[in-house]
């Protein structure tokens, strides 16, 4: 699930050529999101992160550089990648945005790795090796079927239960609405 990590408001943003000032930018877990200028990028495109004193923004802003590694690579093998310069109207709130920005990225980019470790197939290892290995995957197999199975039957007498529940309602309001009827047939 996506977590929203950090607020910034009044932030100052130049990337492709064109400028915002006061946009509102937002880590979260998975993005950073600067919502005024409708840009929005995968934590895992950071590939740099610089902080440096004030400069084409104006007087007074602290700024951050960030470098954003395209998702594909672009002709000849290469990685390429833009850059994205952040203005805040204090140092502070540039260094905690920095922080943030960074402890999400890397927490982002262990979580891919991990997930294409996962996903990667394993073709051979020992343990699956010889008649043991046969028997310990039959294991392991039959073990699976035994949860799945369990976990229907769980299912079926939960279904089962409110099912009951369900028929003894109807019955109990088809019982009023007779008891109901015969009254309105007596008067």
């Amino acid at each position: 699930d996506e977590v929203e990590c950090l607020v910034s408001l009044g932030v100052s943003l130049e990337h492709g050529g064109s400028s915002w000032t006061a946009c509102t930018a937002v880590v979260t877990n998975r993005r950073v999101i600067f919502s005024e200028a409708a840009i929005g990028f995968e934590l895992a495109a950071v590939g740099s992160c610089t902080e440096r004193s004030s400069g084409f923004l104006g007087f007074g802003h602290a700024l951050l550089d960030l470098e954003l590694r395209a998702a594909t690579r672009a002709e000849g093998g290469r990685e390429s990648s833009s850059a994205v310069v952040l203005g805040f109207r204090k140092p502070a709130h540039r260094d905690q945005f920095r922080e943030t920005l960074t402890l999400q990225s890397a927490r982002r980019q262990a979580e891919l790795a991990d997930a294409q470790r996962k996903a990667a197939p394993v073709l051979f290892t020992t343990t699956k090796a010889g008649v043991a290995g046969i028997l310990r995957g039959q294991v392991l197999s039959s073990a699976s079927v035994d949860h799945s199975m369990a976990q229907a039957f769980s299912d079926l007498e939960t279904l089962a239960a409110h099912a009951k529940e369900m028929v003894d309602l109807a019955e109990r309001l088809g019982a009023r609405g007779r008891a109901g009827g015969r009254e309105d047939a007596v008067e």
